[in-house]
């Protein structure tokens, strides 16, 4: 059953990948011969980032030592007015030794949901949030010889932060962003995948 979620997520990421990209091109193309944009002045309709930063999950008893996973990835979706969709994926991991043992987590998350962009530039403040799709896989190898588990789970996200335009169509800024309500049961051991979350953002508009 968890491998058939976990191939069906896959799936998922997959296609909302495809979608993102397609809308981003869309609008890269609908936007490219304005004047708006070429002066990089007023609100963009899109905005795409990749976002590089770490997490800290909540429950630090069941993940302890590898409870602070790096995490890489990608949102992006329309801006609207006054509030437009996103779609997010996104990857972490973390790892420790435990006698003798390498112990490893990783995390992929496929995000959908609802944002608002605020202001008309430089600097554009936005709020998110919607519901995530988690799967968690933790391994134990020692010796050439290895052990591994893995769950799925639905949740809640949240996330704000702020950018700033430089140039036309480019941006720096900063995410924080939580997730809460998933439930996991890996090796047995009742847990969840809810985490806080501060990120670099580097992104494109159009």
């Amino acid at each position: 059953m968890k491998r058939n979620l976990l191939r069906i997520f896959r799936s998922a990421a997959i296609a909302a990948i495809a979608v993102v990209t397609f809308s981003a091109c869309a609008a890269v193309q609908a936007n490219s011969g304005t004047a708006q944009a070429q002066e990089g002045q007023g609100r963009p309709s899109s905005l795409f980032g990749i976002v590089i930063g770490s997490r800290s999950l909540d429950d630090d008893t069941a993940w302890d030592q590898i409870e602070s996973p790096f995490v890489v990835g990608f949102e992006g979706g329309t801006v609207g007015d006054p509030v437009g969709f996103e779609v997010g994926l996104s990857f972490a991991g973390d790892s420790t030794t435990v006698s003798g043992v390498d112990v490893t987590n990783t995390f992929l998350e496929l995000s959908l949901g609802a944002r608002g962009v605020f202001g008309d530039g430089p600097l554009f403040p936005y709020v998110g949030g919607g519901v995530a799709l988690i799967t968690a896989e933790v391994e134990g190898e020692s010796g050439g010889s290895s052990v591994s588990d893995d769950d799925a789970s639905v949740g809640l996200y949240g996330h704000g932060g702020v950018l700033y335009r430089l140039g036309v169509n480019f941006f720096v800024g900063i995410d924080a962003r939580l997730v809460t309500g998933t439930s996991l049961e890996i090796f047995g051991i009742d847990s969840d995948a809810d985490y806080t979350q501060i990120a670099a953002v580097l992104g494109w508009g159009s």
